[in-house]
C-alpha cells in the first residue's frame, strides 16, 4: 500500500494532546524534552496543563503541534516499522513533514516554528483582520467576491486556504470582512468566524514574510529521503533550495490543501495517517476522496500498519473478489437516489468512484492483477461512500453492507467499514 502521513496546522491543538503519548512511550517523553531544552520552557506542561488561551497563542500552538505530531509519527517507526510513502502538512504541518523527511532537524525546527508565531504576530498586530470559513461555496466565486470587495473598499481580502471544493477560508481586513459577510448571507453561504489574531495567509503578512525570511535564510537545509507535496502549489518540492522560498511566500499564500488531495489521488495514494491535533485532516479526506483510507494515529493502526508497510496484504481468491466486486458495483449503480445532487457532485462522489472500481474489476478478469484485500478494501470504500451520498436510509445501508460482508466472510477481519 501506498500511504501518506499529514500532519496538521494551527487551530487542530487542544489542552491534553500528547497525555498518553507521554505516558506509554520512552521516546515521546525524550522529543518533548528535547523541545523544552530547545524553547527554554516546559512544552509537556504546555500542551497538558496549560489555560487553552495559552495553548492557542501563535507561538506557542506552533512548537506544540510539531513537538506532538512528531512524538507521534516516531512512535509509529519504532512500534510498527512505519515508512510513508509520501508527507504533506497543513500549513504550519509542513515543517514537520520537513522534520520527517530528514531536511531539518527537531530542534532547529521548534526554534523555527516558535519563530514564526512571534513574526506573524507582530505582522498582525495593530491590525483589525481576521478569518472566516466559508461553506459550501465555489473558490473561484469567493475569489471573484473579495476581488470586488477589496476594489470597492480599497482593504485586503484573499483566500487563505482552499481545503476542499466547497469548503474555503478568506483572510482580510474588518471592514472587508463585513461587506463578505453581507454579500454571503445574501447568496445564502454559511459564514463562520474562525478564532484567530489576524489574517494569515495573506497580504497583511507581508512583514511576517520578511522577518521569517532573514530567519530561513540561516537555515541549511538537507535534501528529502521522502518525497513532500508543498502547501504553496500543492506539488512535490523538486529540491531542497525550494524549501525558503516556499516557506516564506506561504505565509502570505493560500493553502492548497485540496490540490494537495489531489495530487495523492493522482498518485494512488491507498490511505494517509494524521498525526497529532484534532483528526481534522484525516476527516478532510474521508469526505472529499473517498478512495483513499483515512486514520489518525488515535485509530487502530496495529493491524493496518504490520499489515501493509511489510507488503503482506493477503492474497484473495479471485473468484470471491470478482464476486464482491461486481457486487459492490451493482448495488451502487442499482440503488434509489434520495438527494438532489448537483451534477458535480454526483459525477465526482458516484461515478469517477464507480469507474475507477469498474476498471479494478476488469484487471483482475483480465489477469493483468492478482486480487487482495486492499481490492476488496477499494471497492468497499466505494459503496460506502456512494450509499451515503444517495442519503439511503441507514437500515438500507446497513443491509447492503452485511450482505458485501458474508460474500467477503474470510476477509472480513481485516477489511475497514
Amino acid at each position: 500500500m501506498k500511504i501518506a502521513a499529514l500532519f496538521p496546522g494551527q487551530g487542530s491543538q487542544f489542552v491534553g494532546m500528547g497525555n498518553q503519548l507521554l505516558r506509554e512511550y520512552s521516546i515521546a517523553k525524550k522529543i518533548f524534552e528535547e523541545a523544552s531544552e530547545a524553547l527554554g520552557f516546559d512544552i509537556k506542561k504546555l500542551c497538558l496543563a496549560s489555560d487553552p488561551s495559552e495553548l492557542k497563542k501563535t507561538e506557542n500552538a506552533q512548537p506544540a503541534l510539531l513537538t506532538n505530531s512528531y512524538a507521534e509519527y516516531q512512535v509509529a517507526k519504532m512500534k510498527w516499522e512505519f515508512e510513508p510513502t509520501v508527507l504533506a502538512g497543513h500549513s504550519l504541518g509542513e515543517f514537520t513533514a520537513l522534520v520527517c523527511a530528514g531536511a531539518i532537524d527537531f530542534k532547529t525546527a521548534i526554534r523555527l516554528v516558535r519563530s514564526r508565531g512571534y513574526c506573524i504576530n507582530e505582522s498582525v498586530k495593530g491590525t483589525d483582520s481576521g478569518m472566516v470559513a466559508v461553506l459550501k461555496a465555489d473558490a473561484d466565486h469567493i475569489g471573484a467576491i473579495c476581488e470586488t470587495i477589496s476594489k470597492e473598499t480599497g482593504k485586503v481580502i484573499c483566500l487563505s486556504n482552499i481545503n476542499s471544493k466547497d469548503e474555503i477560508v478568506v483572510s482580510g481586513e474588518k471592514v472587508a470582512l463585513d461587506h463578505f459577510k453581507k454579500i454571503s448571507k445574501e447568496e445564502s453561504y454559511t459564514v463562520i468566524p474562525l478564532q484567530v489574531s489576524g489574517a494569515f495567509h495573506s497580504p497583511i503578512l507581508k512583514k511576517a514574510h520578511d522577518l521569517f525570511r532573514l530567519e530561513l535564510d540561516k537555515i541549511n537545509f538537507k535534501p528529502l529521503t521522502l518525497p513532500i507535496i508543498s502547501n504553496l502549489t500543492g506539488e512535490y518540492y523538486t529540491s531542497n533550495t525550494d524549501m525558503v522560498d516556499h516557506l516564506a511566500q506561504h505565509l502570505i499564500n493560500p493553502v492548497l490543501w485540496y490540490k494537495t488531495m489531489q495530487q495523492m489521488e493522482k498518485d494512488n495514494i491507498d490511505a494517509t495517517i494524521e498525526f497529532g491535533g484534532k483528526e481534522v485532516l484525516k476527516k478532510m479526506v474521508l469526505k472529499h476522496t473517498p478512495f483513499i483510507q483515512s486514520y489518525s494515529f488515535n485509530d487502530n493502526l496495529e493491524r493496518v500498519l504490520q499489515r501493509n508497510t511489510k507488503g503482506t496484504l493477503k492474497p484473495v481468491q479471485r473468484d470471491l473478489a470478482i464476486k464482491f466486486i461486481e457486487s459492490s458495483l451493482t448495488a451502487a449503480i442499482s440503488t434509489k437516489n434520495y438527494q438532489k445532487n448537483n451534477l458535480d457532485e454526483y459525477h465526482e462522489m458516484v461515478i469517477v468512484p464507480y469507474r475507477k472500481v469498474q476498471t479494478l474489476k476488469d484487471k483482475i478478469v483480465n489477469n493483468e492483477q492478482d486480487a487482495s484485500v486492499q481490492d476488496l478494501q477499494e471497492s468497499l470504500n466505494m459503496i460506502i461512500s456512494v450509499l451515503k451520498i444517495k442519503m439511503l436510509p441507514k437500515d438500507e445501508q446497513k443491509e447492503y453492507i452485511d450482505n458485501l460482508l458474508e460474500i467477503a466472510l474470510p476477509h472480513k477481519e481485516q477489511l475497514e467499514y
